[in-house]
C-alpha cells in the first residue's frame, strides 16, 4: 500500500510556503468551494486563497489573534472575529474592510454565523451576550444576554434564519432573532461541554455533541424540551407556579420538589412520609400544597420551605387544589372524602363523601364549582361552600376516571378514564368530545386559552387535542408511562411527568400546533362543523393548503 494521497495544497495561516503548517488553524471554504479562508497564526490576520491556483487573494488584518471566520451564503463577504472582541466584514476578492463591530465587553469572539439570507451576522464567544448585526451596515440587530459563565462554545442559525442556537457548558440556548427572546433552554445532561451544534437541513432537528462523546438530537419544531428534571422515582404530578417561573413535582420517593423552570435547578425539597401524589401552587405564588400516601395534605411556605398546615385523612391523600382566589384548599383521598379547608387557617368548611376513592379534584376559576373524579367511573360537581352535589357524569360501569380539569372559562369539564378522554359542557353535562389513547389516560389539562386539552397515558405518550374540532394536533413521548401534565399560565410551556423518573418541559407554539394539525387531517371543517364546535368564532379555513 502506498498510503493516503498527499493533499494537493496546504495553506499557512502565517502566509508562508504552501506546505508549511501552523498549529490549530481555522479554515472555512466559500459556499462554491472556490475560496478558502485560513486563520489561527500569530500575525493577527486571516488569509483568503484561490483553491484552484493556490494564489493568496487577500489578507485580512486585525489588531489581535483571529479566532473565528465565516463566509456569507453567496460567498461575496467574509466575517472575521478576534480575541479583542472586534468583528470585521470584508469583501472576499479584494480584502476591503466594509465595516467592523465591537462587542460591549471587548472580549474574545469564538464563533460567527451568517443567517441563510446573508442579511445578518451573529457572534458568540466569551462575551456574556450573543450579538447580531445587520449586513453589510453593521447596525446592531439584537443583543441576546445570558446569565452563565459567558463562554459560548458553539453557534448555529436555523435554516429559516429565525432561531439562533448557542451552547454554554452543557446548556443549549435557543433565541428568537427577531424578538431577542430566549425561547428554549436545553440541558444536555452527561454530555460534558457542548462543542458543536447543527440543524438538519429541514430545520426539524438540532444535533449537539459534547466532550463526553455523546451526540444527541432534539426536536426543533415548536416542542423544545427545555429541561429534563431527573427524579429518583416515578413523577406523579406537576404544576406550574402562576408566574410560570417555577415547576413543582410530586414523586413516588416521598418528596415534593420545586424547580426553576428555566434552568432546571432544584429550589425546594419538601419531605413527606409517603409518595407525593399531587402538588398545587397558590395563586399568589407564596404557598405550595402537597398530597401524600402518608395520609396527610400539607401546605408549605415557599419563601422559607417551612410547613404551615397539616391536614389529616384516614387514608392516602391523592389530590389537592387551590381555589382561584387562593382562599380555599380542596383535598381528595382514598378514604372517599372530598374536603374543603380555609387555606389560611386550616379550618374545614365543607366535607363531601363519594362511593369510591377521590383521585383528583379541580376548582372552576371563580371557585363556585369543585369537580372530583373517582375510581368508580364518575365525576361529581360540588358547591364547595355548602357541600351540595350539583351534577354528575359517568364514563361507564367498571371504567375508572383519573385526572379531572375545568376549562379557564368554566364552560367545559374534562376527565380521563381507562380508554379515552371526555369533555362535557358544564351547564348541560352533555358530552361534546371523546378522544384519546388506546390505554388508560391518567392526566388531563386545559390550555389557558381553553382551546386545547393535553392528555397523558401509560402508553408513554402525551397528546395535545383541539377538542372542539376533534383533532389531535401534537403527540410527544416519554420513555415510560406518563401520569401528569399541566400548561404554564402563559400557555407557552407544557410540563409532563412519568414513569421514566423525569419531569419534562416543552414549549408550546400555537402556530406550530396548528401547522402540525394540518398535516394530520385531509380537509378543513365544513361550515356546519365549525358552527357546531366553534360557535363563538367566525368561519375561516385553518389549513390554507387543504380543501
Amino acid at each position: 500500500m502506498n498510503g493516503p494521497p498527499a493533499p494537493s495544497e496546504r495553506y499557512s495561516p502565517d502566509g508562508g510556503a504552501h506546505y508549511a503548517q501552523a498549529p490549530g488553524p481555522l479554515i472555512a471554504f466559500s459556499p462554491d468551494g472556490h475560496l478558502l479562508a485560513v486563520a489561527g497564526g500569530n500575525d493577527a490576520s486571516a488569509r483568503v486563497w484561490d483553491t484552484t491556483s493556490g494564489d493568496q487573494l487577500a489578507r485580512l488584518q486585525h489588531q489581535d489573534l483571529v479566532q473565528a471566520i465565516a463566509f456569507s451564503p453567496n460567498g461575496a463577504l467574509i466575517a472575521t472575529g478576534s480575541v479583542d472582541g472586534v468583528v470585521s466584514l470584508w469583501t472576499t476578492t479584494t480584502g476591503e474592510e466594509l465595516t467592523h463591530m465591537s462587542t460591549d465587553r471587548s472580549q474574545a469572539v469564538y464563533n460567527l454565523a451568517f443567517t441563510p439570507d446573508g442579511q445578518a451576522l451573529v457572534a458568540s464567544g466569551y462575551l456574556y451576550a450573543v450579538h447580531a448585526w445587520q449586513v453589510p451596515s453593521g447596525d446592531v440587530l439584537a443583543t441576546l444576554p445570558h446569565n452563565g459563565s459567558g463562554d459560548e462554545e458553539a453557534l448555529t442559525v436555523s435554516p429559516d434564519g429565525k432561531l439562533v442556537v448557542t451552547a454554554e457548558d452543557d446548556t443549549v440556548h435557543v433565541w428568537d432573532l427577531a424578538t431577542g427572546r430566549e425561547v428554549a433552554r436545553v440541558v444536555a445532561e452527561d454530555s460534558g461541554t457542548i462543542d458543536s451544534v447543527a440543524f438538519s437541513p429541514d430545520g426539524r432537528l438540532l444535533a449537539t455533541a459534547g466532550s463526553a462523546g455523546i451526540v444527541r438530537t432534539w426536536q426543533a419544531t415548536g416542542d423544545w424540551r427545555t429541561s429534563g428534571l431527573n427524579h429518583p422515582d416515578t413523577v406523579l404530578w406537576v404544576d406550574f407556579s402562576p408566574d410560570s417561573r417555577f415547576l413543582a413535582t410530586g414523586d413516588q420517593d416521598g418528596n415534593g420538589r420545586v424547580w426553576d423552570a428555566s434552568t432546571g435547578q432544584l429550589v425546594r425539597l419538601l419531605a413527606h412520609g409517603g409518595a407525593v401524589e399531587s402538588v398545587a401552587f397558590s395563586p399568589d405564588n407564596q404557598l405550595l400544597a402537597t398530597a401524600s400516601d402518608d395520609n396527610y395534605a400539607r401546605e408549605w411556605d415557599l419563601s422559607t420551605g417551612s410547613e404551615r398546615l397539616r391536614i389529616a385523612h384516614t387514608d392516602h391523600v391523592y389530590a389537592v387544589a387551590f381555589s382561584g382566589d387562593g382562599r380555599l384548599l380542596a383535598t381528595g383521598s382514598r378514604d372517599r372524602a372530598v374536603r374543603v379547608f380555609d387555606a389560611a387557617s386550616g379550618q374545614e368548611v365543607a366535607h363531601m363523601q363519594q362511593d369510591a376513592a377521590a383521585v383528583a379534584v379541580a376548582f372552576s376559576h371563580d371557585g363556585s364549582i369543585l369537580a372530583s373524579s373517582s375510581q368508580e367511573g364518575t365525576v361529581r360537581l360540588w358547591d364547595p361552600q355548602s357541600s351540595r352535589e350539583t351534577g354528575r357524569v359517568s364514563v361507564g360501569e367498571g371504567n375508572a376516571t383519573h385526572g379531572v380539569s375545568i376549562s379557564p372559562d368554566g364552560r367545559y369539564l374534562a376527565a380521563g378514564d381507562d380508554h379515552s378522554a371526555h369533555v362535557w359542557d358544564v351547564s348541560t353535562l352533555h358530552e361534546i368530545a371523546n378522544f384519546g389513547h388506546d390505554t388508560p389516560i391518567y392526566g388531563v389539562a386545559f390550555s389557558p386559552d381553553g382551546r386545547y386539552v393535553a392528555t397523558t397515558s401509560i402508553d408513554s405518550s402525551v397528546g395535545v387535542w383541539d377538542f372542539r374540532a376533534g383533532q389531535e394536533v401534537a403527540r410527544r413521548a416519554h420513555d415510560g408511562g406518563v401520569f401528569t401534565a399541566t400548561f404554564s399560565p402563559d400557555g407557552r410551556l407544557l410540563a409532563t411527568g412519568g414513569d421514566d423518573r423525569t419531569a419534562r418541559i416543552w414549549t408550546v407554539d400555537p402556530t406550530n400546533l396548528l401547522n402540525e394539525a394540518c398535516t394530520r387531517v385531509t380537509q378543513n371543517l365544513t361550515l356546519q362543523e365549525w358552527q357546531q364546535y366553534l360557535p363563538d368564532e367566525s368561519y375561516h379555513k385553518t389549513c390554507p393548503n387543504l380543501p
